[in-house]
């Protein structure tokens, strides 16, 4: 298994040694590595994809020895590149991106999550769209959610509405794996319009964060990213490995 991640990300590396403690293979690969690597080629061509990445380290990675991967990749691997021209940084990052939607998008294993639209992490639907789906599946949804709809959700998506909601109640995250929720206690209704919202927004196989603002009882939605705070917690492990690794393979990344 591979775990692409920001080195910053604490919640994605917890998460990567709880599956290794379990004794699935699984590689740790940041961001800033894969800018930093040795080579990278990329093929397509009619008779399919073919991808190899070599780290400075010595690792490599081919499509043939990953057998799932989480994706936590927020931004591009551009590290590399921070200290050229505003032009040379801007091409290379557009670049990079491209590299990286398209090797996620062709591996032919489960990827939690594949690139969306402009948004490298997954399902990144913007705060109108979000609040629409949470509307119709149910949900109580403030009135300053989706009106900076030209903003495209980041790491914390739901900061801004927060910020509106302040004094009123507290943050909580519910963490959906597939639509299955995790990381809150939830009634039932709200756990089947929780779920439902992934479906609306096309987040049925992604690793998502849906943020709420709970104000005396009432769980008000405030937006939906799919960068959440990952729960440190063996079953939610335990349904990560069997996602992305339910054919468990020998090989694991090459080193």
């Amino acid at each position: 298994m591979l775990v692409l991640t920001q080195l910053e990300d604490a919640s994605a590396l917890r998460l990567a040694a709880r599956i290794r403690a379990s004794g699935t293979p699984c590689q740790i690969v940041t961001a800033e590595a894969l800018s930093f690597a040795k080579r990278r080629t990329h093929t397509v061509s009619s008779r399919g994809t073919y991808t190899v990445i070599e780290l400075t380290d010595g690792t490599v990675i081919e499509d043939a020895s990953v057998s799932g991967v989480l994706n936590r990749c927020w931004r591009p691997p551009d590290l590399a590149w921070r200290h050229a021209s505003t032009s040379e940084r801007a091409y290379a990052s557009a670049e990079l991106q491209a590299f990286m939607v398209s090797w996620l998008s062709s591996l032919d294993v489960p990827v939690r999550n594949r690139p969306v639209g402009d948004s490298l992490a997954g399902p990144a639907p913007t705060p109108m769209v979000a609040a629409l789906a949470a509307t119709q599946a149910g949900l109580h949804v403030h009135d300053a959610v989706g009106i900076d709809s030209a903003t495209r959700p980041t790491h914390d998506p739901a900061a801004a509405t927060a910020a509106a909601l302040s004094g009123r109640g507290i943050r909580r995250q519910v963490v959906l794996l597939d639509g299955a929720p995790f990381g809150a206690d939830l009634n039932d209704a709200t756990r089947l319009a929780v779920s439902a919202i992934v479906g609306r927004l096309g987040a049925q196989e992604a690793i998502v964060g849906v943020d709420f603002v709970v104000d005396r009882g009432t769980w008000w939605f405030v937006g939906m990213t799919p960068v959440p705070e990952l729960p440190a917690t063996t079953e939610f492990a335990d349904a990560v490995i069997r996602v992305l690794d339910a054919a468990v393979t020998t090989g694991g990344v090459r080193r």
